[in-house]
């Protein structure tokens, strides 16, 4: 729980410090982040990274982009190390911990790890997740309205004439993106082991794509002006949408969608280690779980969490099974990934 009571000395000090020296705002340490890019990023912002700081004496140094980008930072840093904390999506996770980029989480500091959902934990506590997430599609609900158009509700919609340049979805470097291809695979008879069916949508469709960006600005900038009628993205981007009063509804199509964990771990290595454990147990307590499911949207993890039913309402999760919905096959991704990942730059992003 984020409170003022027992604020730890370092935070008594600075302050101090800031008053002898002018300073408004003295920290110990800084918390050096590597995380997701977009909404996710703006919902830490308003609410969670100012509690922290202020309860700490810290400083959190963020740094964004993509699950993918930030595991390749880990991997080229491993000797020395510049994150105390990386916030990826589930499978990027796994993947860190198998390339030992991780340390465990320590329980004597992350005391509420008992709390965690079983599906949300991870081995050897190298990480633990954060909120659930589902990656599925939505639509402008008012543009199709006026041109009379038929609601889309399967993947396969994706590839309708009616909406040739009107479609946008992330490159498949980003998870999801990935996730639909996985999702159009599975929607033609294919699977995480054979994403054939898959690629051959993809580039059906590729007309219908007015560009597969690598982050979300792009893909915002493109539905909140209009020039996207539908799209692929995840629970936190589509609130951002209802959020800033757009006509979308993000929804899950007939064939599913795929469930995730949105997941932090400790790097190992970290400057400030101590402190990302305790980033991590903030961030998985109660509150700071309610704090994610209002700004992101996202299931929590912490079966102790109280939600109220306004927020419950306006997720398209069961709260009780969240990770009913399909989930991706860790293995068979990763291990084909970067193969996948040149395939589609060059027969289908280049179209």
């Amino acid at each position: 729980m984020f409170n003022t009571i027992g604020r730890n000395t370092c935070a008594a000090t600075m302050l101090l410090v800031g008053l002898l020296f002018g300073s408004d705002r003295a920290f110990c340490e800084t918390l050096v982040i590597y995380g997701w890019v977009g909404p996710n990023e703006a919902g830490f912002r308003k609410e969670f990274f100012p509690a922290f700081e202020k309860k700490y004496g810290a400083k959190i140094e963020y740094l964004s982009a993509s699950s993918f980008l930030n595991y390749g930072k880990l991997k080229a840093e491993r000797n020395n190390p510049q994150a105390d904390l990386a916030l990826f999506d589930d499978m990027i996770l796994d993947q860190a911990r198998k390339e030992d980029l991780l340390q465990p989480l320590d329980t004597s500091i992350v005391q509420n790890l008992g709390d965690i959902a079983p599906d949300a934990r991870f081995k050897d506590n190298m990480g633990v997740g954060v909120g659930y997430n589902v990656v599925s599609m939505y639509y402008n609900t008012k543009i199709f309205q006026e041109k009379g158009l038929v609601p889309v509700a399967s993947w396969n919609d994706l590839l309708r004439p009616d909406l040739k340049g009107r479609v946008v979805i992330r490159n498949i470097t980003s998870s999801y993106g990935l996730y639909a291809l996985l999702m159009l695979a599975r929607s033609n008879g294919g699977s995480d082991t054979n994403p054939e069916p898959g690629f051959i949508k993809m580039k059906e469709m590729a007309p219908n794509v007015i560009s597969f960006p690598t982050s979300h600005g792009p893909l915002a900038q493109m539905t909140l002006q209009g020039d996207a009628w539908v799209g692929v993205t995840g629970l936190g981007e589509a609130q951002e949408f209802v959020d800033k009063k757009a006509p979308i509804k993000f929804f899950i199509p007939k064939e599913g969608a795929i469930a995730m964990v949105e997941a932090a771990g400790v790097v190992k290595g970290a400057p400030h280690a101590k402190l990302a454990q305790q980033f991590i147990a903030e961030l998985i307590s109660p509150e700071g779980q309610r704090m994610m499911a209002v700004s992101q949207s996202w299931v929590p993890t912490n079966k102790k969490t109280q939600i109220d039913d306004s927020i419950k309402a306006r997720i398209p999760l069961d709260f009780e099974k969240p990770m009913d919905l399909k989930v991706v096959d860790f293995e068979a991704v990763t291990s084909n990934r970067e193969k996948w990942n040149e395939r589609f730059a060059k027969d289908i992003a280049q179209q």
